[in-house]
């Protein structure tokens, strides 16, 4: 891999994930993952060929990307693990969650869902119809499963019962993230009001936190604090509303993030 250039800096190779790792992925100018940790400090980067979406931790020092209809599985060394291309070209993947040995896909386009697959081999073993689009998604440690959708929030058993359904009373709000951590429920969105909402596992709302910027994703670290990418600019939040750290990069769009706590 050739280092490369990124608003004048050299931003190194792909190095060992260690705790507290931030995965994001760019489009734009450039496209690709970057690699920071918890302070937003970048360590390395990934280019990539596809403009990727989504983002998701994986095992093992291992993510996940989604691009169109394709998954895709790198190692923190920038090798491709597996690559996943539906059939379907008006399918969209829009959010990916680890559990177990399975991995869990949200999909958008001619058909709407969730996509159970083998989390190496990228193998399909069950699917879940919705009757709506989801944006994200993520998992709980029992492996119950929470997403989100223009207004609402769901929470699913892990064989695809829906349990709770929220739903924001404003249609004006786009939930655009989701995460789960410690049996909180973290929620990004944006549209008539930005920021994130903290809710319990049946999504009754505890505090939320506004912004000045519209988020496109969201991940729970592991010192009460969230990370949101939007536009150019990468954060860190305190849970109670604090900001910790602000990252930009010019002419970049970050379309996600996931932290890695190993």
């Amino acid at each position: 891999m050739k280092k490369w250039l990124l608003s004048g800096l050299v931003l190194g190779m792909f190095g060992h994930a260690q705790a507290g790792t931030i995965y994001a992925s760019y489009t734009d100018s450039q496209r690709g993952v970057t690699v920071r940790d918890e302070n937003l400090t970048q360590s390395a980067f990934l280019p990539m060929t596809f403009a990727p979406g989504a983002i998701g931790d994986g095992e093992g020092d291992t993510f996940y990307t989604l691009s169109k209809n394709n998954i895709y599985h790198y190692d923190k060394d920038g090798q491709e693990l597996a690559h996943f291309a539906w059939g379907d070209s008006t399918i969209k993947y829009t959010g990916v969650a680890l559990h177990g040995v399975n991995i869990y896909v949200t999909y958008t386009g001619s058909q709407t869902g969730i996509s159970v697959r083998n989390a190496e081999t990228l193998e399909q073993s069950d699917v879940f119809p919705t009757p709506f689009a989801p944006s994200a998604i993520a998992l709980d440690d029992d492996g119950l499963i929470y997403l989100a959708a223009r207004n609402h929030l769901y929470k699913y058993s892990n064989d695809g019962q829906l349990l709770v359904d929220m739903t924001f009373p404003e249609s004006g709000i786009n939930y655009s993230g989701i995460a789960v951590k410690g049996g909180k429920v973290y929620a990004a969105y944006n549209g008539s009001q930005r920021g994130f909402t903290v809710r319990d596992a049946q999504l009754e709302q505890e505090n939320f936190v506004e912004t000045d910027f519209s988020p496109t994703g969201i991940a729970a670290g592991d010192s009460n604090d969230v990370y949101l990418s939007t536009k150019d600019n990468l954060y860190r939040y305190s849970v109670d509303g604090q900001q910790l750290k602000k990252m930009n990069f010019p002419r970049i769009t970050y379309t996600g993030v996931a932290f890695d706590g190993q």
